[in-house]
Parts: C-alpha cells; sequence; structure tokens
C-alpha cells in the first residue's frame, strides 16, 4: 500500500496547507502524511481540517508532532475526528495544547462516529484534569486501542493535595481500561505515578476485563515498594505481553521478587524492560536465571533500544 509523504522539518508553512489540502482531497492513495516539526501553527491546521472534513479524503495516519499547535487548533481537530470516518491513527506530540485542547479531543473521542484507533500525546503540557477528560472518554469510545500519554504532569509534585489528585486522576484511568475493552497499548511514561499509583493500576491489570497488552511505565518514579503488585498482575493477568520499567530504580529487591514470576514459562509477557545495565551482580544473576527457565522471555534494557525494531510500541507514531 502506497503510504505517502514524510514532509518532517521541510519549512512547511501554514501557507503551503493550502496546496497540501488539495492534495489530500484529490489523491485517494494518499493515506499517510507526517508533517512532524514544521511551524504549522494553528492557521495551517485549521486549513487541513477542512480537507480532513472532505469526504473525498482518505487519509488514515497523520502526524503533527511539534507544529507549535495550541488549544485553538483542537476545535478543528476534534470535528475532524467526528466527520472523517478513515482516519485511524493522530499524533499530536509535543504541542502545547493543553488541558482546555484535550478536553476538546475527549469530547470528539466519545462521538460514536470517531474511528480513531491510535493517539499520541506525548507531552502536551497536560495536567491532571487533562487525564481526567480522556478517562471519562474512554469510557463512552469503543475504537481507540493505543493511547500515549508519556511526558505530562500527570501525576503529583510531592504535595499531599497533588499527590490525592494523582490517586484519583490514576482510579480514573484504572476504571478505563477496565471498561475500555479495545484499548490493548497505554503508554504512561514519564509521568510521577508512584508506587501507589501504580498498585491503584494493577488492581485494574487483574481485572478479568482488562485487555492491556503493553504498558509502558519508564521514569515514573518507581521502586521496588511496586514489584510485588506488578508480580501479582503478571501472575493473574494472561494478557499482558509488554511491559517497560526502565528509568526505574527497582533495585535487588524488586527485581527478585519479578523474577518470582518472570522464570515460569506461564508468565504470558515476553518483552520486558528495565535498566539492567545498572544492576548489580546478584541481580544479573537472577535475570540470567530468567533467560534460562523462561526462554520465550526477552529483557532489554533502554539501551538496546532501536527504534525501527518490530514492536515498538512506545513510538511516538
Amino acid at each position: 500500500m502506497h503510504e505517502g509523504p514524510r514532509l518532517d522539518s521541510c519549512n512547511v508553512t501554514a501557507v503551503c496547507c493550502v496546496n497540501i489540502s488539495k492534495v489530500l482531497i484529490e489523491n485517494h492513495s494518499l493515506v499517510y502524511l507526517s508533517l512532524s516539526t514544521n511551524k504549522l501553527l494553528d492557521d495551517g491546521v485549521k486549513l487541513l481540517c477542512e480537507a480532513l472534513g472532505n469526504p473525498e479524503c482518505s487519509l488514515e495516519r497523520l502526524s503533527l508532532e511539534s507544529c507549535g499547535l495550541t488549544e485553538a487548533a483542537c476545535r478543528d481537530l476534534s470535528q475532524a475526528l467526528i466527520s472523517n470516518n478513515r482516519l485511524t491513527h493522530f499524533c499530536l506530540a509535543y504541542n502545547n495544547v493543553g488541558d482546555n485542547g484535550v478536553k476538546l479531543l475527549s469530547d470528539a473521542l466519545e462521538h460514536p462516529q470517531c474511528t480513531l484507533q491510535s493517539l499520541v500525546l506525548r507531552n502536551c503540557h497536560l495536567t491532571p484534569r487533562g487525564g481526567e477528560y480522556l478517562s471519562t472518554s474512554l469510557l463512552h469510545n469503543k475504537s481507540l486501542t493505543h493511547l500515549d500519554l508519556a511526558s505530562n504532569g500527570l501525576m503529583n509534585d510531592g504535595t499531599k493535595l497533588l499527590c490525592n489528585v494523582s490517586c484519583d486522576l490514576t482510579s480514573d484511568l484504572a476504571s478505563a481500561i477496565v471498561n475500555c475493552p479495545n484499548l490493548w497499548s497505554l503508554d504512561l511514561g514519564n509521568n510521577r505515578l508512584e508506587n501507589e499509583g501504580v498498585k491503584i493500576l494493577c488492581g485494574a491489570l487483574r481485572h478479568p476485563d482488562c485487555n492491556i497488552q503493553c504498558l509502558g511505565l519508564q521514569n515514573c518514579d518507581l521502586t521496588f515498594g511496586c514489584c510485588q503488585d506488578l508480580s501479582s498482575s503478571l501472575l493473574s493477568n494472561q494478557r499482558l505481553l509488554q511491559l517497560n520499567l526502565t528509568k526505574n530504580i527497582i533495585g535487588y529487591e524488586g527485581i527478585r521478587d519479578l523474577c518470582e514470576v518472570l522464570r515460569y514459562p506461564e508468565c504470558s509477557l515476553f518483552l520486558f524492560r528495565l535498566c539492567k545495565g545498572k544492576t548489580d551482580k546478584e541481580s544479573s544473576k537472577l535475570l540470567e536465571a530468567v533467560g534460562v527457565s523462561n526462554p520465550h522471555l526477552v529483557i532489554k534494557s533502554h539501551y538496546d533500544y532501536h527504534p525501527e525494531e518490530d514492536g515498538s510500541w512506545w513510538q511516538c507514531f
């Protein structure tokens, strides 16, 4: 299938979007377009959305990563997500859309005509309020399978008040992933979940209606204290296949708890990421033993990551 051009970092501006919009309508074989790292700004996206709303537009995947967009662009984008039933993959990473922008997108996700399957909102300047909007929309959405919320301010900053907000938000997300059976890939990396947040998520992972297969928890301020909850989830959840714990200091105790489960061939996990390059000798021995007793499990660190590898579900797009 002809995918289409990547116009990343090509000095594309809002003026150029007039011609791009015409192509989107006239070229029915164009199903993929990446305009990342261009100064499209809100005015450019408004022009693109006019084309996206046209029934002649066949675009299925669109990346607008780092295009200088704000809340204003989300109003047009939300309408496009409703009117365009072909668009299934959308990346809005590294744009300052904020909570109000995400509220508009969340409203679109709740609409029965929205067919979006993958939504990337990495580093979009969200707070717990934005996370709550998304959690609510997931309860009504029937098509979304992949959600990337990495690198947002979704969690607490150490104060008691924000910690309570964090726990409430995590509870909302936990409820959403149980009640959204199509959601199988969730990246929450680079948010301050902490052990308490993971404890709440693990309760959802153990629920029989949870279908999460890929979970990103990299750099979430986790310690060994969350590993018993994760181990319990790995025992009871036969759907979880990939888990990313890189850039968390879980130590020997955490690795020990996880290895108790990972060493069994019955464990369904086949890709496990952690900072194994920094583990001590005893931890390394445990991981080596796991590799022998459970040969189908692949254990990697963030040093092993290659963007082109298959299954790199934590990529932006």
